[in-house]
């Protein structure tokens, strides 16, 4: 990872996308490994609602879904979206939040929903898909999580016929445009990208990918840290590490910390 490491601490502009894979520590399961939520079948819930049982599971997560058949959102969600209060930031969240503190990364993108990579110290983090507060899609009244999960999805709106969802990006949903916008500024300013824990599947991540390799400048630097291969890894210079990623934030905290002892950091 040698690098990495002198592209990180080196004083360019590093921009960092995080996905699913960093939050596994914590306890959460991602979506695409061979354990993640897209492989799983839950047929106790799909002999509850047989109609979607032929659908795929990002239907589950669509505003089409939660309009349609709000009951089956609702517990498909709280059954598999929803975090335990026991659910804490691991060591990458914390690794990052340092380095921002440092001055060695602009931002953070991430496809997270679980507000870790905040909960750690991190300043400057763009949820790209929203987090898990709650309100009323009819009179927009603000729901607490406890609420959520004890109460139902029913809102006391409109002869209880508002209903309550969650603050994330559906399926079928388009982005907030101001966030959006953010994350074009920092594609457009970094030096170096790195994405962690991220299959770099979601359209919105590839579209932001395709422009940063697109410029084809050979001072721009993708490096990947994901067991499972990626679209751009053939971008990446050769360097996609296949890595437990609490191990390579490890590295990574002992190469700051050794270099700082060595006096070898150039701080932005």
């Amino acid at each position: 990872m040698k690098d990495l490491f002198d592209d990180l601490f080196s004083g360019k502009r590093v921009v960092v996308i995080t996905g699913a894979g960093i939050s596994t520590a914590s306890g959460i399961p991602d979506f695409r490994s061979e354990n993640g939520l897209y492989r799983k079948r839950n047929e106790e819930f799909y002999k509850k609602y047989p109609m979607l049982s032929y659908m795929p599971v990002e239907y589950l997560l669509s505003y089409e879904c939660m309009i349609c058949y709000p009951r089956a959102f609702y517990e498909f969600y709280t059954m598999n979206i929803v975090l335990s209060d026991d659910v804490k930031p691991n060591i990458c969240h914390e690794v990052l939040a340092e380095l921002e503190k440092e001055g060695y990364i602009s931002g953070i993108i991430t496809q997270n929903i679980d507000n870790l990579h905040q909960e750690a110290g991190s300043k400057n983090v763009i949820p790209i898909h929203g987090c898990n507060n709650f309100y009323c899609i009819n009179c927009r009244t603000q729901y607490s999580k406890e609420h959520y999960l004890e109460k139902g999805y029913r809102c006391n709106c409109d002869e209880h016929k508002g209903i309550i969802r969650p603050g994330i990006v559906l399926y079928d949903e388009g982005y907030n445009r101001d966030d959006y916008r953010c994350c074009w500024n920092l594609i457009y300013e970094a030096d170096v990208i790195i994405a962690a824990g991220t299959s770099l599947s979601v359209s919105t991540v590839k579209n932001f990918l395709n422009s940063f390799v697109g410029w084809d400048d050979p001072d721009k630097h993708l490096y990947i840290l994901n067991k499972q291969p990626t679209p751009y890894d053939c971008y990446s210079y050769g360097q996609r590490y296949n890595v437990d990623l609490s191990e390579a934030f490890e590295k990574i905290r002992e190469e700051m910390n050794l270099r700082k002892e060595n006096k070898l950091l150039v701080k932005k």
